[in-house]
């Protein structure tokens, strides 16, 4: 988080959240939950390669078990990869979820040129320290490291509502294991 304010809502779906505000569109944030449209992204590729030409692997595959997925997807794809040269530790790690809160208010005693962003007043370094102290802190075990975003309950049920016909499809033409991974599907 780059010094938002705003609540996955809010930030998911702009034109409510900017509806009846001094605010334009137009300085909302650019995300769209087109983005995980999957489908659409698959299609377009399997009509410029061809379907046995295209390739889909869940990301949670990777994450799961990084070794193996590398090995699988080398072997898939015929390649010649030596994993025992591969550094599998992670590089990025994110902030347990449980410091969201805090650290969005936070943000609102911080500058920060991002579109989303709505600050009392200016703290200097606040931003740097925070960041810091954050990290420091997730490093300790007792922390939950659950990285799922919170949502509403409509927001988690339009998303399966968007979405589920869509992963339906993709876990049946392309033999993806989405059920396993806790995608969005149709219930039958």
């Amino acid at each position: 988080m780059e010094g938002g304010t705003w609540r996955p809502r809010q930030y998911f779906f702009p034109e409510y959240a900017l509806r009846n505000s001094q605010y334009s569109l137009r300085y909302a944030s650019h995300f769209s939950m087109d983005h995980f449209d999957y489908l659409a992204l698959v299609q377009h590729y399997s009509y410029i390669f061809g379907h046995e030409n295209v390739w889909v692997f869940p990301f949670e595959s990777f994450i799961e078990n990084p070794k193996q997925f590398i090995e699988n997807f080398a072997y898939n794809l015929n390649l010649d990869v030596n994993i025992d040269m591969l550094d599998f530790s992670p590089m990025n790690k994110s902030i347990p979820s449980s410091f969201l809160p805090i650290k969005r208010f936070l943000n609102h005693f911080t500058w920060r040129n991002v579109p989303d962003k709505h600050y009392f007043f200016e703290i200097p370094g606040l931003h740097r320290v925070q960041n810091r102290l954050f990290k420091q802190l997730g490093k300790l075990s007792f922390f939950k490291k659950n990285q799922a975003v919170h949502m509403d309950a409509s927001t988690r049920k339009w998303i399966v509502s968007r979405f589920s016909e869509s992963n339906s499809i993709l876990q049946e033409k392309w033999n993806l294991p989405l059920s396993y991974y806790g995608y969005p599907l149709p219930r039958y």
